[in-house]
């Protein structure tokens, strides 16, 4: 099993392994998220923040918390030429100035379990002081036991929120609004809207939409104003 590519996997077969890839060969033998050249981009973005966030804020707050409500097993790979890099949730954990607090969280036992193995490494070596917890539960149906993690005092917090398609409601996304002192980065998935239009137009077949966007009344039939 050599870094080859994973251009053959279709979306259904992603579900049924978790989403959790063995084709790619990843450096510690663990099993990984193949994902499509764009994903990069993204994370270098959420880098390129966190890094500014977490130096910025550094002295200013005693707690600082990093949420990520759909961690993934930690690295992901290009699914056309094989590179491997680090997911959203080891980038956060290896900052320069690391938060004091992250919580991972993961409806995936597996991909749980696999993301800890790895954090556990990165403690060990970087002898990080940050306190980790990992949680499997669901983003959206565990929101509050997931909130009740982050209660602390002198605190500031950054929600990452980066399913593999509309999989977070807009109900998740107004309590953490409501929340003082709380970034929220969203990735919304313009692709899975665009594949699903039809599916998610009908309520009574799939209300995933639905409940993204928070009403039954979003512009449904016809692609332009998803062009941005």
């Amino acid at each position: 099993m050599g870094n080859k590519s994973c251009i053959n996997c279709r979306t259904k077969d992603k579900k049924k392994k978790d989403y959790l890839c063995n084709e790619i060969a990843s450096p510690d033998g663990l099993p990984l998220r193949c994902c499509h050249r764009g994903t990069f981009k993204k994370l270098d973005y959420l880098k390129y923040y966190l890094d500014i966030f977490s130096k910025a804020m550094k002295k200013k707050f005693a707690n600082r918390i990093y949420i990520d409500l759909f961690s993934g097993p930690g690295l992901c790979a290009d699914r056309e030429s094989g590179e491997i890099r680090d997911g959203s949730s080891l980038i956060a954990l290896e900052l320069a100035n690391p938060f004091t607090h992250y919580i991972f969280v993961d409806a995936m036992p597996k991909t749980l379990d696999i993301l800890s193995q790895r954090c556990t490494e990165i403690l060990d070596a970087k002898k990080v002081t940050s306190k980790v917890e990992t949680l499997n539960l669901d983003g959206n149906d565990d929101i509050d036991k997931i909130l009740s993690k982050s209660e602390r005092d002198n605190c500031i917090s950054v929600a990452f929120i980066d399913p593999n398609d509309l999989g977070i409601h807009f109900s998740v996304l107004e309590k953490l609004a409501a929340i003082p002192s709380l970034d929220i980065i969203i990735n919304f998935s313009i692709s899975d809207l665009k594949r699903n239009l039809e599916t998610y137009s009908d309520s009574e077949q799939n209300d995933k939409a639905d409940k993204f966007f928070g009403c039954k009344d979003w512009p449904k039939g016809e692609l332009e104003w998803l062009s941005f």
